[in-house]
């Protein structure tokens, strides 16, 4: 495979919708946005490998990691707002149905 088509590909796959929560979620797992190291040295060498997967994959889709840390973090408070919401419905016997 050529690095143009390598390219190609990876745009083509992370690109849609799916392709981007996906990224994300690798992001999340992959400790872009966090410290890999762990007092196991084994334990952060493998973290620095998940976080140099992800960083490839980010590289070929010309995605930057702090824009989508940004993108994460609005993520996570979006669902967090929704949780806390759907659990003072439930706490108070709210419905708006």
């Amino acid at each position: 495979m050529t690095a143009k088509q390598r390219h190609s590909f990876y745009n083509e796959l992370f690109n849609t919708e799916i392709g981007k929560l996906v990224v994300l979620d690798l992001c999340e797992v992959g400790c872009v946005m966090k410290p890999t190291f762990d007092i196991n040295p084994q334990a952060s060498s493998f973290n620095e490998g998940r976080r140099a997967m992800v960083l490839h994959i980010l590289k070929h889709i010309h995605k930057d990691p702090n824009a989508l840390y940004a993108e994460i973090l609005r993520n996570n408070l979006e669902t967090r707002s929704e949780e806390h919401t759907s659990e003072l419905q439930s706490r108070f016997g709210i419905s708006y149905a």
